[in-house]
């Protein structure tokens, strides 16, 4: 048997897992069906998505739909949704724990994940999320799920974490960029107002001053 350096190998001796993981390199077994050997990429990063699955470059489009129906979390207060989407890159890195905690370990990684972006977002609005440290976000979610696939021994080890992406569902995208423009119109109307105030309160005051210091001066002269 021959294993790539970017490889290791698996030996199922009469179906039974054996503990010797082949590294790089050739290797001589029993022949089938005494001996049967599976073979995985275990330096080769994989990519998987939590969240939605994205089509082209639709990914920062809040309006446009992503491909595959939305992944959409309720948020603290239970009553805001928001859609979310995370890449992971991961790779085996104990290829022994890998084929022996769990018959699904990249399921296994997904589920962990998605309970994990569920306890993120469970104590926050919309708003604090959408103003979200992206790169703070990405790197904590994966020191945490790091710490969880090592606590449970799959395997795995997560390479990166990239927060491609947060937004309000397709559905009521449209409806939430109109409120925030409205928002922001209201807010300059306010400060457009304010403004107007400023100056008209300004100008009353210099009037005023200047209808005290007249009449003063005429009453010295007529003094």
């Amino acid at each position: 048997v021959q294993v790539e350096t970017y490889q290791q190998a698996a030996v199922y001796r009469l179906g039974v897992l054996q503990e010797d993981i082949l590294k790089p390199g050739i290797h001589f077994t029993l022949p089938y069906p005494f001996d049967k050997v599976e073979i995985y990429d275990t330096d080769v990063v994989q990519k998987t998505t939590i969240g939605y699955r994205s089509e082209e470059n639709a990914d920062n489009i809040w309006t446009q739909s992503h491909g595959e129906e939305e992944y959409k979390l309720l948020l603290g207060g239970g009553d805001e949704l928001v859609s979310i989407n995370l890449r992971l890159e991961y790779k085996i890195s104990n290829l022994n724990y890998y084929l022996k905690t769990s018959t699904e370990p990249k399921a296994h990684m997904e589920a962990l994940a998605y309970e994990l972006v569920t306890d993120q977002t469970i104590a926050t609005d919309l708003s604090s999320l959408l103003s979200v440290d992206r790169e703070a976000f990405a790197s904590n979610f994966k020191k945490e799920l790091s710490e969880k696939l090592e606590m449970q021994q799959i395997g795995i080890e997560v390479v990166s974490v990239v927060l491609e992406s947060i937004h309000p569902p397709v559905d009521i995208a449209t409806v939430y960029q109109e409120l925030i423009s409205a928002e922001i119109t209201a807010e300059k109307m306010i400060l457009y107002a304010e403004g107007t105030a400023n100056q008209t309160v300004a100008k009353a005051e210099a009037a005023a001053d200047t209808a005290v210091f007249g009449a003063k001066s005429e009453y010295e002269e007529k003094v």
